[in-house]
């Protein structure tokens, strides 16, 4: 009867705990959907912001139609960024703070979202071209 007992409070906790971890995948997945909107929104920010600098500055834009392709791509391959981890960082943190999507970090560093990031580490923020 004890035996019994016990074996039914352990299967309690089991089913307890599966559907702890059903509801964290739901949270996960409707953060994964939040963060994909924050991201193209950010993105479309950044970009309205590029566009209303460009039209205040025209000199800079008749030097960028004057530039030959062949410089501009040598330029992409030396403007390669990184960010150097620090503790407390996340990807969702660094994704909001050089406007790039989580998803767009991970593919870029061939890593995974539950990536564990460590101090020292460099993630890559743009590829060369």
């Amino acid at each position: 009867e004890i035996f019994d007992a016990r074996l039914k409070e352990l299967d309690d906790r089991l089913i307890n705990i599966e559907s702890a971890d059903k509801k964290i995948d739901m949270i996960e997945e409707r953060m994964d959907k939040v963060e994909t909107v924050l991201s193209m929104k950010l993105d479309l920010i950044k970009k309205n912001i590029e566009e209303t600098i460009e039209k205040n500055q025209p000199s800079e834009r008749s030097q960028k139609s004057t530039a030959r392709p062949d410089t501009k791509v040598s330029q992409k391959k030396a403007t390669q960024q990184y960010h150097l981890i620090r503790k407390g960082d996340t990807l969702y943190g660094i994704s909001l703070r050089y406007g790039i999507s989580v998803n767009e970090l991970c593919r870029i560093n061939k890593i995974s979202k539950r990536t564990s990031l460590y101090p020292g580490q460099k993630l890559l923020l743009n590829r060369a071209n």
